[in-house]
């Protein structure tokens, strides 16, 4: 006797959970909200990337609205008491944030955002200011000819006012300045840092680089580019660090006078750090 034809639904739940862990969450719900009520676990809900445009391995092409008002209108609202972190674009994140209440959302990333946009986007989420404890931003990556030192200046001021609550934050720039904005004393409830940016050069502005910052656990930051400004910049943040629990730094440091080992991180860093 020939082999009936099985539909993935008729899959012990098991089995399906197995192969719909491997699957990005967004087209789990999208596939199967309504379909089977396995997705409604943690699994697929608690956090989820909903953007109109994404890279290419992401939910969908931009072209594809309905994929996005079938989000809005029937997905979000149903598991909307599960979501516990949002990763979305400027384009959609109002539409997103407001299409319905999200009482246990404590994870917002924001990707793509250009200085116009995120200011005003910002002010919107204020509704989640009480809530959001970890923050994931991503600056739109300008052409090098564009580039200004101090233009995330007005944005991270926003972050400071908005986020009041905030313990985790990971951004995405161009300059190492805006890490020093952020670490000027006035965000001193921050917990942990990650920082990815481009170029780690000397500022043209003055900032207050010189309050202790007790309350940071972890620290990273990651550079793209080589830099010289290891004593000027990095050591003297550092220094400002003294309560760290981890530490990861991926930096190409060039330097004429001496060859960083070892050594010198345990004099320059790790003994301050054990103070």
């Amino acid at each position: 006797m020939e082999g009936l034809p099985v539909e993935l639904t008729d899959l012990p739940d098991e089995i399906l959970l197995l192969i719909l862990k491997k699957l990005d969450n967004t087209k789990v719900l999208y596939s199967f909200i309504g379909v089977n009520k396995l997705v409604h676990d943690s699994i697929f809900t608690n956090r989820l990337t909903v953007a109109r445009c994404f890279s290419d391995d992401g939910p969908w092409p931009q072209s594809n609205n309905q994929i996005l008002d079938q989000f809005c209108l029937q997905i979000l609202p149903t598991i909307h008491h599960r979501i516990e972190w949002l990763n979305v674009e400027p384009s959609s994140l109002e539409r997103i944030l407001l299409c319905t209440n999200y009482p246990n959302l404590c994870g917002l990333g924001l990707y793509n955002l250009e200085k116009k946009i995120a200011l005003h986007k910002t002010r919107l989420i204020h509704i989640f200011q009480n809530q959001i404890s970890s923050l994931d931003i991503e600056f739109f990556r300008c052409k090098k000819s564009t580039l200004t030192e101090n233009g995330n200046k007005d944005i991270f001021a926003c972050i400071l006012t908005v986020f009041s609550k905030l313990q985790y934050l990971h951004f995405v720039c161009c300059f190492f300045i805006d890490c020093l904005y952020l670490l000027d004393g006035r965000f001193d409830q921050l917990q942990r840092l990650s920082v990815d940016i481009d170029r780690i050069l000397s500022p043209k502005i003055i900032i207050d680089n010189r309050k202790q910052l007790p309350n940071l656990k972890r620290f990273s930051l990651h550079c793209k580019w080589d830099t010289h400004k290891y004593n000027e910049l990095i050591v003297p943040l550092l220094h400002r660090t003294s309560d760290l629990e981890e530490l990861d730094l991926h930096l190409v440091v060039y330097s004429e006078k001496r060859f960083i080992d070892g050594y010198d991180l345990k004099y320059n860093i790790i003994n301050h750090l054990l103070q």
